[in-house]
């Protein structure tokens, strides 16, 4: 039962509340793309002031939260019955074929990222576990986390829904995980069909957001490894990507003399810029953004002062919660709510901001910031701004924030819509098409040329290359106690080596002379007989097991000396 009610509070993080408030005031039809997107938005924002409320009152308790979540399943059964048992009416016709091709891709990439939120897994990553699950862990015990880095707490307050509804602290972390990826698919739905939906040219748009939502899976989970299950910022920037995208979305309507729609979508927009706020720190960079695009928007399109003072309101007010919080914890407590000096200077040591900027130009984004300037041609302007601001980005994470490339998460949107532009162009481009026409009838030749200078580099390249190999191989049976054994090899002289670590065996620099594969899975009286009886035979030699192992015949290895371990394995002398 438990399992149970951790599975159904993954809903009401990210969905049951946000469909039922869609459902109300949203009047359009039904569309399961923009269904998706709203219901994730006013979720957040609902599940933010919700848990907040109950960890205040001191009712964040599992019968509380149970009852809650039966209330929104009621409801949501309830008001969309007829979408249940009848089904959901096609919305958009399509007839051309490009549209129809995007538009399946679309689906699949999709589905394909809803499939990572059945994966039942476990937080590893270091963060993941001492920071943002544990805060969860104290978030469910209804203790507020005031934190040195002044790190928002939303995130964590949507994993502690489950442990509270299950009522196992830190447990079905799999519901966690599932979140986590749920903000990727609902970025990736995003980026594919918000574009198209209600749009006079759905075949430009199409191809446009499909190529947006290829080069965003891309982005967070194949150019870097860096953004971790369980940290926030892959979150943080689907957030903010949305919004772009939402804002986007709006200039186009405006474009198209679609003031009511460009309105919805702002307003939307405004939920999602302010709740990212309280995701991670990178918000406040897009609030501010933000706010040049409205006030682009403003200008540029005579948009209502009464949308435009919502929007700054709503964005505002759930900023607001985080800036309360960073003004106690620094005045107050006395803690640096920001974490910024730390961060942005004290870690580099000596290096300046321009040396800091160069030595980190080397890295997948670097082309995505370069692509970005060539969106100050388009014809729409918030792009060229995204782009901008993009390549902006990107210049102040080399100065000051490129420790670690995930603390781009800021930047990343705006460059992945100002880069997916240029491409969009490039796919237009008619010297273009003649390229790909060109390569298309050359294949076999080209296929030769490249065969022929691979040849040629390799001539050169051979002992760069063997060299190459010979350094990885060094590390076969973990770099680590490899340097570990060459330094005892050095100091204490050549011996038997006895152990179970088989890649070792393939170290170009172990003797195989003196290799030997052991067990160590007998008993510990008849492991210490063998053990005696080789060094009868052999004298003094080394022993290299699992820490495991060694813990189950410590006992029959008390008078060896102790060597080395990297973590895993430990290395012992028996003499």
């Amino acid at each position: 039962m438990n399992l149970v009610l951790a599975i159904l509070s993954f809903f009401g993080a990210v969905l049951l509340p946000g469909a039922i408030l869609y459902k109300i005031f949203v009047k359009e039809k039904f569309v399961i793309s923009t269904f998706i997107i709203y219901s994730f938005i006013f979720s957040l924002c609902f599940n933010f002031v919700l848990i907040s409320f109950l960890i205040l009152t001191r009712i964040y308790t599992q019968n509380i939260v149970v009852g809650i979540l039966l209330i929104e399943w009621i409801v949501f059964l309830y008001i969309f019955r007829n979408e249940i048992l009848h089904g959901i009416p096609a919305t958009i016709q399509i007839d051309n074929e490009t549209t129809k091709t995007c538009f399946v891709i679309g689906i699949l990439i999709s589905l394909y990222t809803l499939n990572n939120t059945m994966k039942a897994d476990i937080f590893y990553a270091w963060d993941a576990v001492v920071s943002w699950n544990r805060w969860a862990s104290e978030l469910a015990n209804m203790e507020f986390v005031l934190n040195d880095g002044g790190y928002p707490q939303l995130y964590p307050m949507l994993l502690s829904l489950g442990y509270v509804a299950s009522g196992k602290i830190s447990s079905f972390q799999g519901i966690g995980v599932a979140i986590w990826y749920y903000f990727a698919f609902v970025g990736i739905v995003c980026s594919v069909f918000l574009l198209l939906k209600d749009s006079k040219d759905i075949a430009k748009w199409s191809v446009f957001g499909l190529i947006i939502g290829i080069i965003t899976y891309l982005s967070f989970f194949h150019l870097t490894n860096q953004f971790f299950i369980g940290y926030a910022d892959m979150p943080v920037s689907m957030l903010i990507l949305i919004s772009s995208l939402l804002v986007l979305k709006a200039s186009i309507c405006l474009d198209e003399n679609d003031k009511e729609n460009a309105y919805k979508y702002l307003i939307l927009s405004a939920f999602c810029a302010g709740i990212s706020c309280q995701v991670k720190q990178a918000g406040l960079f897009y609030i501010a953004i933000y706010t040049i695009c409205l006030s682009y928007l403003y200008f540029k399109y005579k948009i209502s002062k009464k949308i435009l003072a919502l929007c700054v309101f709503i964005a505002v007010l759930f900023l607001m919660p985080w800036v309360i919080i960073a003004i106690y914890t620094k005045i107050i407590l006395n803690m640096d709510a920001t974490n910024a000096s730390y961060t942005m200077n004290k870690i580099y040591g000596d290096k300046t901001p321009l040396q800091r900027l160069i030595a980190n130009l080397w890295n997948p984004f670097s082309l995505f910031a370069i692509a970005s300037l060539f969106s100050i041609t388009s014809k729409n302007k918030i792009i060229s701004i995204f782009g901008i601001f993009g390549f902006l980005y990107f210049i102040f994470w080399g100065c000051f924030l490129s420790y670690d490339l995930r603390n781009m998460q800021a930047g990343i949107p705006f460059m992945i819509i100002a880069t997916s532009y240029l491409i969009y162009k490039l796919l237009l481009f008619k010297k273009t098409k003649k390229i790909f026409s060109f390569l298309h009838k050359k294949v076999g030749l080209l296929f030769i040329a490249f065969i022929t200078i691979g040849l040629i580099i390799s001539f050169f390249s051979q002992e760069k290359i063997l060299q190459g190999e010979y350094n990885r191989k060094t590390t076969l049976g973990g770099k680590e106690m490899s340097k570990i054994l060459l330094n005892v090899y050095k100091s204490r002289g050549e011996k038997w080596l006895l152990t179970d670590n088989q890649p070792l065996a393939y170290n170009p620099n172990i003797n195989k002379k003196y290799y030997r594969l052991f067990g160590f899975g007998a008993e510990s009286d008849k492991l210490l007989q063998d053990l005696n009886d080789f060094k009868k035979d052999n004298g003094a030699f080394y022993i290299l097991l699992t820490k495991n192992n060694y813990e189950i015949h410590k006992d029959s290895l008390k008078d060896s000396i102790y060597l080395g371990d990297d973590g895993y394995y430990i290395l012992l002398e028996f003499n």
